[in-house]
């Protein structure tokens, strides 16, 4: 006999909502620090984006970086937001952009 609260059936609907939540868990705090690398997300990286200030177009920090991604928790309505107006909530609130980073291969001098 096992003792007291060591079942690990995975049927057992505790054990599958101890699961969900850690698996939930693991995904919030993703979506939140996903750009905290200077270098951004795995998705920025690749598609070679960069978080800037809005203004300055200066690169951000990582709180601002986090401060960001918050609104990701609020899932449909920051999809909304963005499908409606192009640009996030997250981004207005730490008054950011996402824009393409120059690679300074391709980088021609501008004729004058």
């Amino acid at each position: 006999m096992k003792p007291a609260g060591t079942n690990n059936d995975p049927k057992d609907p505790a054990e599958l909502m101890s699961r969900a939540f850690i698996a939930s868990l693991i995904a919030m705090l993703y979506l939140v620090f996903r750009d905290l690398p200077s270098g951004g997300s795995i998705g920025k990286m690749i598609m070679r984006l960069k978080v800037v200030d809005a203004e300055t177009k200066a690169p951000v920090s990582a709180g601002r970086r986090i401060l960001r991604n918050i609104p990701w928790l609020l899932n449909w309505i920051e999809i909304f937001a963005f499908i409606i107006t192009r640009k996030r909530i997250g981004d207005r609130i730490a008054k950011t952009d996402v824009i393409a980073k120059c690679d300074p291969r391709h980088s021609r001098p501008e004729a004058h």
